[in-house]
């Protein structure tokens, strides 16, 4: 009897040590104890911002215009509800997006300590600021009160917060807009990857104030775009759609397809507004 209290003891005390070896951080990928070592890794995480899963648009397929004979939308239904796939992802990925922006910006005070110079800091935190506040515009003009969160938090916490009211978010969101309009930079010169601008951040700033018919503040936050002397409608609007005016002179804010990376409208979605004539299937 004594022996089996003996093995039992010493199976307890290395379960229990088995729990603390993996309570350690994963020391095979990043995390968000052990990111944000070096200005890379700082790139890294703010570069992650542009994936597409994070920007989504308002389909077509959701008016009146774009009807399949075989099937109807939720919208055309009036079946559009809080489990809708469309609803749940983009709710889910907005708030993964900003939950990265507000984890940048709180490792900018550890980002001095690795030797980044000043300027770069403040445009990687422009750079954060103008995702969070992109996201938040989607969010609130899609769902109206939102929770709103600036801080990091773990889960616990985040049960723990509620809706915040609409109107109490939308000065912020522009507040954001406006702090990243002060970091970014004008152009990206070199081979610099090609990010957020001073005028995206004014001209996504204008969009929002339009969606919340805060006329005013669109027609400054536009009137600043124009002011930047760096966008004009370009002189043939079918050249748009070719290769060699990707970065066209009235690109704003755009993001890149490459068929080499596989980063593709796929090819549903150009066939749905091509007529049945050429190919398509509208």
């Amino acid at each position: 009897m004594k022996r089996n209290i003996v093995i039992l003891v010493l199976g307890s005390c290395c379960l229990f040590n088995s729990c603390y070896e993996l309570d350690l951080n994963p020391l095979s990928q990043g995390s968000s104890e052990n990111w944000y070592s070096s200005e890379t890794e700082i790139e890294m995480a703010l570069k992650d911002g542009y994936r597409q899963d994070f920007w989504p648009k308002d389909k077509e397929e959701w008016t009146d215009d774009y009807v399949y004979r075989e099937t109807n939308s939720a919208i055309v239904n009036g079946t559009l509800n809080g489990q809708t796939d469309e609803v749940t992802k983009m709710w889910s990925n907005q708030y993964k997006a900003i939950a990265r922006a507000n984890t940048v910006l709180a490792n900018m005070e550890k980002a001095q300590s690795l030797g980044i110079s000043q300027s770069k800091i403040d445009q990687y935190t422009a750079e954060a600021y103008f995702l969070r506040a992109s996201m938040y515009s989607t969010l609130i003009s899609h769902f109206g009160d939102v929770v709103y969160v600036t801080e990091v938090m773990d889960v616990d916490q985040a049960f723990e917060v509620g809706r915040t009211a609409k109107a109490e978010i939308i000065p912020k969101v522009y507040e954001d807009f406006d702090k990243a309009a002060a970091g970014l930079p004008l152009v990206y010169t070199g081979s610099a990857s090609q990010r957020a601008t001073r005028g995206a951040a004014l001209a996504l700033k204008a969009r929002f104030a339009l969606y919340m018919e805060d006329w005013q503040v669109a027609a400054e936050a536009s009137k600043a775009c124009m002011e930047l002397g760096q966008y004009k409608l370009h002189s043939k609007f079918s050249d748009l759609f070719l290769t060699t005016t990707r970065n066209a002179e009235e690109s704003i804010f755009v993001l890149p397809r490459s068929i080499s990376d596989k980063v593709t409208l796929g090819s549903g979605e150009v066939l749905n507004a091509i007529t049945r004539n050429p190919g398509g299937w509208a």
